[in-house]
């Protein structure tokens, strides 16, 4: 059974009952739903009550500028809640913001502290800002676990990556035909550092490529990066349900 390492169904055109009756006729057995602003904590997590649905907490970087002072002890007592699995979706966003690079940077490391203060793993958001992302992993090197989503680099940053840590998530764009070296990362990474995603409603993989994006999609990101890699679809299943499994444990 498939699981979806990363997705935001509260942005969806459809019910969340419809989301995960799809979801699961599919073959999904679960789904982590993130939530990316404060506004979203509540009911993102009364939405973790489905047996089928777990939830990360945090706020994006590209939010962190107009996130109400005090949020990070705010997201310390939410985050508490047995549903809420991760921390985050966090990290540093310089392609839509470079006007608070050391704000997101400060908030990344609250997100860090909050991770480690709880045991929970971290969702690491990295987008054209793959040096300041690694000098601030490197510092907890050794005593955090997280995962870099809708991993976009290249392999010799994803063996960086997974030397400090992290798991290596996968989304549709690796089913572009131009994502060179991302499928080279997803070729050649050690199979029990690899989860698969969404990223619903963004992101949509090939052959829905510029249209929304759903859970159940995974499937095709599963079904490429196993054409690939010369196994079956099934045994990618196993291998990345088990890593998420491991992971949030």
């Amino acid at each position: 059974m498939m699981i979806d390492s990363h997705c935001h169904i509260q942005y969806l055109d459809q019910t969340f009952q419809q989301t995960l009756e799809n979801a699961k006729e599919a073959g999904l057995r679960r789904l982590l739903n993130v939530a990316v602003i404060e506004q979203e904590w509540e009911k993102n997590i009364l939405l973790g009550e489905h047996a089928m649905v777990d939830i990360g907490l945090g706020v994006h970087p590209c939010d962190v500028q107009s996130a109400k002072i005090g949020w990070q002890e705010r997201l310390l007592a939410a985050a508490r809640d047995p549903n809420v699995v991760a921390i985050g979706e966090t990290g540093l966003d310089y392609y839509r913001d470079t006007q608070h690079k050391a704000l997101q940077i400060q908030a990344f490391e609250d997100h860090i502290y909050i991770a480690k203060a709880l045991d929970k793993p971290i969702i690491v958001h990295m987008r054209h800002a793959t040096e300041d992302t690694i000098q601030v992993l490197k510092k907890h090197a050794g005593s955090l676990k997280g995962v870099i989503h809708c991993f976009s680099e290249d392999l010799p940053c994803a063996l960086q990556m997974i030397d400090m840590g992290m798991m290596i998530s996968f989304s549709g764009i690796v089913t572009f035909k131009n994502a060179l070296s991302i499928q080279d990362a997803a070729l050649n990474i050690p199979l029990e550092r690899m989860l698969v995603e969404t990223d619903a409603p963004y992101l949509a993989p090939v052959p829905f490529r510029g249209k929304v994006n759903y859970p159940e999609y995974v499937q095709y990101v599963i079904t490429s990066i196993a054409k690939m890699r010369g196994m079956t679809s099934e045994s990618l299943v196993k291998q990345t349900s088990d890593n998420y499994i491991s992971w949030v444990s």
